[in-house]
């Protein structure tokens, strides 16, 4: 399985689980002061109604917790709320924010800020209402806040932006800018000279995309659009980037590696016989689990002879897959461990460079089949194909689909 972090709470059967790369969006640890009293969600009134067929979100809110600290919390776009803490210079040291957060009757969620973690992103529902109260430092709770996520009436109106820049032979990076307020997400669409397909879907305020296994040389077009529960918005202008080639396969060197253990010489006519190269096939390359570190294989391959030591490779725990690209510009070994049903994969692919293979590159890849429910993404499905407008963010830092 995938290495994961949360950047939503983990709402009591209630909230879908989101998947991260980024360090900074990692879970946040359980509170380490005073556990917050329990809470009970207060029931509907008149000053807030029930959200109707067409609700609009609730507005921002700042609730001042002690001098200097402040915490602000709004809804962003129908199916985030962003809370944030807002410290000025003369505020206490080391602060911390302990946060409580109820959900229609389920909760409570927690987490603390801190002068570390100062800001999270939670996943929502549209048109729900969810409860937060805070306490700074131990201290006595704030008055509990009800924050009104919207329901969108329309697809959003807004058209996305794209730009794409090449970073390397197997990346680009998009750039992206979409006003559309009312969005649950942005869906990104690849075309190369192998197809239309769908790279991947990124949170609505996200405004970068790294697009990884891509094949030298090769062109791509890139669009974008919104969506919500409602529907897409049109799709952006295309943008498009040709990524360079790749250098050609070094040569095996002069001086090889150390042999670790002399073979018996082929027969004669042999497919092997003579051989003074190594050929990166399956049957032509162990991997040796290093005895301490369970996320580390040793590669040994057969060169002139011997079996012989060329290089390590690292990678999550589950190594299933070691296996070639065989077809020139791309002589790459690749590596897939943490594959599973409904789990994404990681893959590592390594060149080798004259004497031993070295990593080149690594792309996480999203889980296929999406569940149609359950606690990940949750999608519905359009002709057969996964259908972006049921699911809800945060969404996870992988992309659906590889070139290599």
């Amino acid at each position: 399985m995938l290495t994961r972090s949360h950047r939503s709470l983990a709402l009591t059967g209630a909230l879908l689980a989101a998947c991260s790369a980024d360090p900074q969006s990692a879970a946040s640890p359980e509170p380490s002061a005073s556990p917050l009293a329990p809470l009970t969600p207060a029931p509907a009134s008149a000053s807030a109604p029930a959200p109707s067929a067409q609700a609009e979100a609730s507005p921002p809110r700042d609730v001042p917790l002690a001098p200097g600290v402040t915490v602000h919390i709004e809804p962003r776009g129908p199916s985030l709320i962003a809370v944030s803490v807002e410290a000025k210079p003369d505020a206490p040291p080391n602060w911390t924010v302990d946060l409580e957060r109820y959900d229609e009757g389920s909760g409570p969620a927690k987490e603390t800020l801190s002068i570390t973690h100062p800001k999270s992103v939670h996943s929502a529902k549209p048109g729900a209402e969810y409860l937060y109260r805070f306490r700074f430092a131990g201290g006595p709770p704030s008055d509990r806040v009800i924050v009104r996520t919207a329901v969108p009436a329309r697809p959003p109106a807004a058209r996305p932006t794209v730009t794409a820049r090449a970073v390397d032979p197997f990346t680009t990076e998009l750039a992206m800018k979409s006003e559309a307020h009312d969005a649950a997400g942005l869906e990104i669409e690849v075309t190369s000279a192998r197809g239309t397909h769908r790279a991947a879907i990124v949170d609505p305020d996200a405004r970068s995309f790294t697009h990884r296994a891509r094949r030298p040389g090769e062109k791509y077009a890139y669009r974008v659009r919104a969506f919500n529960a409602a529907g897409p918005s049109a799709w952006s202008e295309k943008a498009e980037i040709t990524v360079p080639k790749l250098s050609s396969s070094a040569p095996f060197t002069t001086t090889l590696p150390a042999c670790m253990k002399k073979l018996p010489p082929e027969p004669p006519g042999a497919s092997g016989a003579g051989r003074t190269e190594l050929r990166p096939a399956p049957d032509e390359l162990l991997h040796d689990p290093d005895k301490k570190d369970p996320t580390k294989r040793h590669l040994i391959g057969r060169a002139k002879g011997c079996l012989r030591p060329l290089g390590d490779v690292q990678a999550q725990a589950d190594i299933t897959v070691l296996d070639s690209v065989p077809a020139e510009p791309l002589p790459l070994l690749s590596v897939l461990a943490g594959a599973g049903e409904y789990a994404g994969a990681q893959l590592v692919y390594l060149r080798f460079d004259g004497a031993a293979y070295a990593k080149v590159h690594e792309v996480l890849l999203c889980g296929e089949p999406y569940p149609i429910e359950g606690p990940s993404l949750t999608f519905g499905f359009v002709d057969d194909k996964p259908d972006p407008r049921g699911s809800q963010p945060p969404f996870e830092s992988c992309q659906l689909d590889n070139d290599l």
